[in-house]
């Protein structure tokens, strides 16, 4: 018998973005957003649960002196 993959309700997430500033002097913004997560029927080799996270990285351009002028 397998066991298939539980979705687990997600209460509250709180999602930071990340201001990373490149040496051309970008500035760029980077979060990643969850949109679910499954616990698994197996466990780490510590005992843990073991969980699939789904989402995505989400990233925004600030500011670049490469932009092009509208």
């Amino acid at each position: 018998m397998t066991m298939e993959p539980e979705l687990i309700a997600i209460d509250e997430a709180i999602e930071r973005w990340s201001d990373i500033k490149l040496a051309d002097g970008t500035h760029l913004r980077v979060k990643y957003s969850v949109f679910s997560v499954e616990r698994l029927p197996e466990r780490d080799s510590l005992g843990n649960p073991v969980y699939r996270v789904n989402g995505a990285p989400v990233m925004g351009v600030v500011s670049s002196p490469l932009r092009s002028k509208p």
